[in-house]
């Protein structure tokens, strides 16, 4: 019984951060936005996979879609420190839309381009 007792009161500390309405909105963004770079990182491995059937390609593929968080995360917190917050998560999230679209445009021309 003590044992539920605490979790809940940890539970309910925790989710106190949820009061606030600017957290609330960085919270649900940053998960939204994180859910969309895993569908999309699936959705281009799957139609590499689907167009080609090369393991060697989804291989490359795959450490494309790393090779940036492994050159700029070590000077990324050195950026974040000079620039705005808000204008570099601004402009970020709309390169990342503006990629998801090209992507997405893309593979519908591959599509009709291809007969399937």
């Amino acid at each position: 019984m003590a044992l539920i007792d605490r979790g809940s009161v940890n539970l309910s500390r925790t989710l106190n951060s949820l009061r606030h309405r600017n957290f609330r909105l960085v919270f649900f963004g940053t998960s939204l936005s994180q859910m969309g770079d895993f569908i999309q990182a699936m959705a281009q491995s799957w139609l590499v996979w689907t167009l080609t059937g090369s393991p060697f390609l989804l291989g490359v593929v795959g450490f494309c879609q790393a090779l940036p968080r492994l050159l700029l995360g070590a000077v990324g917190g050195a950026i974040v420190d000079r620039v705005e917050r808000r204008r570099l998560l601004l402009s970020t999230q709309i390169s990342a839309m503006a990629q998801a679209f090209i992507f997405w445009r893309s593979s519908i021309s591959k599509r009709s381009n291809s007969g399937t």
